[in-house]
């Protein structure tokens, strides 16, 4: 109590409440001091400068009415510094709020959902919605079953579950179909949420759109393909190709019957070799 005043304790016995300085009697201590007075216990948080004028403390306070045979005739003071505890829940709340702004952002632009441990469906953000074609309504309660391709076989998705209901994070390729039945694919990480007790009670999925890559993949794996057939007919011409170190990377069977090598004896080496 004594460093609410910024006064020592011996300074302090037997002195009136201050008007004025450290520890002064404002209106709403007055007030507060009133209410104990008529034997209405008051508790409450106050800021008070340390007496080395280093910042300030944060003390818990409590103001007991000290009741007679005639009716309260003081009160007892109760203070206890909790500047720790505050400065921990003021790192706690700036911890939280942070938090919020990194998952505002990973909902922004990720597809995102939550499903309790039976792997139902509890929430959906709106990207989920617009790639899956579905409103929240008809997915929540259901599982990702409503959404599934049967692209995947059930393997696969037995290594998914025996994965994260183990604890661990899983990471890959999903391919969905959505409500109008076209087909979306999706790079997704599912994170399990475990209790005090280790039991995990919820999964959250976070996912991007990667649909237009596995399209485009497909379709250098197709022309890949379509070229790597053409040059294999093309027996009439010899096709020969090298990377930026003159290393044989196609050798045709036009090559083969015009130089006498087969391919497997010239893929992979240098050219002068041929020279």
């Amino acid at each position: 109590l004594a460093e609410s005043f910024g006064l020592s304790r011996e300074a302090l016995v037997g002195r009136t409440w201050p008007a004025h300085g450290a520890g002064a009697l404002t209106p709403e201590l007055r007030a507060r001091v009133d209410a104990a007075l008529r034997g209405e216990p008051q508790a409450f948080e106050q800021t008070v400068p340390r007496r080395d004028g280093a910042g300030t403390r944060a003390m818990l306070v409590r103001y007991e009415p000290d009741r007679g045979p005639d009716g309260v005739r003081g009160f007892y003071v109760l203070a206890q510094d909790v500047s720790e505890l505050t400065e921990s829940r003021a790192q706690l709340a700036a911890a939280l709020r942070e938090n919020q702004a990194l998952l505002g952002t990973i909902t922004a632009h990720s597809i995102v959902s939550i499903t309790d441990a039976a792997g139902r469906i509890v929430e959906v953000n709106d990207n989920f919605c617009r790639a899956s074609g579905y409103t929240s309504a008809e997915l929540v309660g259901h599982t990702h079953a409503v959404v599934s391709s049967k692209t995947h076989d059930p393997g696969f998705w037995a290594d998914v579950w025996a994965t994260i209901s183990a604890g661990r994070s899983w990471r890959g390729d999903v391919c969905n179909r959505a409500k109008d039945g076209s087909v979306y694919w999706i790079d997704s990480v599912l994170t399990p949420f475990v209790d005090a007790s280790g039991q995990v009670v919820r999964y959250i999925s976070m996912s991007n759109d990667i649909t237009a890559r596995k399209r485009a993949d497909a379709a250098l794996r197709q022309t890949t393909s379509l070229l790597g057939s053409v040059l294999d007919s093309a027996s009439e011409v010899s096709i020969i190709a090298t990377d930026p170190a003159l290393t044989i990377t196609v050798f045709n069977a036009g090559a083969e019957r015009l130089l006498g090598y087969a391919a497997a004896e010239v893929v992979g080496c240098a050219t002068p070799m041929l020279l």
